[in-house]
C-alpha cells in the first residue's frame, strides 16, 4: 500500500494541505522537494522497481478513503482560493471513522458536491479534492 502520503498529521513534511495518494509529483506543492518528489503513487512504485521488485509482483491499488483537514486558510500558498496547499491547524473536525478520515461512500453521499463542498481536480498530480471554505 502506498496511500497517506500526505494527510493532517502536522509533520514537518505536512505543512500545507496536501494528496494522501497522488498519482504524481506536483511542482506547485510547496513541501520539501523530497516531499514533492517522493511522496506519490508513480515514485512509490518506480521505488520497488529499482530496488528489484518484479513488476508482475507489484500491484497499485487505489485509496477508496480521504484525508480531511480543518482549519484550513483561505488563500493557498500558491494563491488559490481552493484549499489546495494551504496551511491548516488539525484534522477536520468530522469524519467517517475518526476526525479526518472519510471513506469514499460517506464523501460520495455527503461531500461531493453537497453541503458547500466543491469539487476540484489536481491534473497534474492526478487527483480529485473537495473544499469548503466555510468548513
Amino acid at each position: 500500500m502506498s496511500y497517506d502520503f500526505h494527510g493532517p498529521f502536522n509533520g514537518a513534511l505536512d505543512q500545507y494541505t496536501g494528496h494522501n495518494a497522488a498519482l504524481k509529483p506536483d511542482p506547485n506543492e510547496p513541501e520539501a522537494t523530497m516531499a514533492v518528489n517522493d511522496f506519490n503513487v508513480e515514485a512509490a512504485a518506480n521505488l520497488f522497481l529499482m530496488n528489484g521488485v518484479p513488476k508482475s509482483k507489484i500491484n497499485v491499488g487505489l485509496a477508496f478513503y480521504g484525508r480531511g483537514y480543518g482549519g484550513v486558510a483561505p488563500v493557498s500558498e500558491t494563491g488559490a482560493n481552493d484549499g489546495l496547499y494551504s496551511t491548516y491547524t488539525g484534522p477536520a473536525g468530522v469524519g467517517t471513522w475518526e476526525k479526518g478520515s472519510f471513506d469514499f461512500w460517506d464523501l460520495n453521499a455527503n461531500y461531493i458536491n453537497k453541503n458547500g463542498y466543491t469539487k476540484h481536480v489536481d491534473s497534474l498530480a492526478g487527483v480529485p479534492y473537495l473544499f469548503n471554505p466555510a468548513k
